[in-house]
């Protein structure tokens, strides 16, 4: 009976984390072309903020080495934009460019206005290529930072299962329930 009550909770958790990195990281960061206030603060002029603008449509048409293309455009001009690092690490994440998206990352994990949303992004292009201790090792900083951060308490619970430490991946996923 135990074990299927933790089945049914730990299948609630799995809703509500998805629920939780859907909506408030995607929507944040997926959409970026959506105002142009966040345009006009990391861009200094309009040519960069029409190459941001068609960078972001080739990704969402799926041409993602074109928008790739745009984004180098960018850093050509202004090489310390953390937004067109970001973006084209995040599309480097959706090729499964791992390697790439960590590199575009780290580029800017020290400047970056979200530390702990970069360090997750980090996190879990790791975890996606299997360096699983690479992966534990930043969620661990963003757990040291905030030790009741669900998403990354969750996600070194799945890493931990990976590696194959199953009694400690159950002990992160009961910590969440608690």
């Amino acid at each position: 009976m135990r074990e299927l009550i933790f089945f049914f909770s730990f299948v609630v958790l799995l809703v509500l984390v998805y629920n939780i990195t859907d909506n408030s990281y995607s929507e944040k960061y997926q959409n970026l072309s959506k105002t142009d206030d966040f345009f006009n603060s990391t861009l200094t002029n309009e040519e960069n903020y029409n190459l941001f603008k068609i960078a972001n449509v080739f990704y969402k048409q799926g041409k993602y080495q074109d928008s790739i293309d745009y984004y180098d455009k960018i850093l050509k001009v202004e090489s310390n934009n953390t937004e067109a690092i970001y973006s084209k690490g995040y599309v480097y994440d959706t090729l499964g460019e791992y390697d790439k998206a960590i590199k575009s990352y780290k580029e800017i994990e020290d400047v970056y206005s979200d530390k702990k949303f970069i360090m997750f992004k980090i996190a879990n292009a790791y975890s996606n290529s299997w360096n699983l201790k690479k992966a534990i090792t930043y969620l661990d900083k963003i757990l040291e930072k905030d030790p009741e951060n669900v998403i990354a308490t969750y996600s070194k619970g799945v890493n931990t299962d990976k590696l194959g430490e199953h009694k400690k991946a159950i002990k992160y996923f009961e910590k969440i329930l608690e």
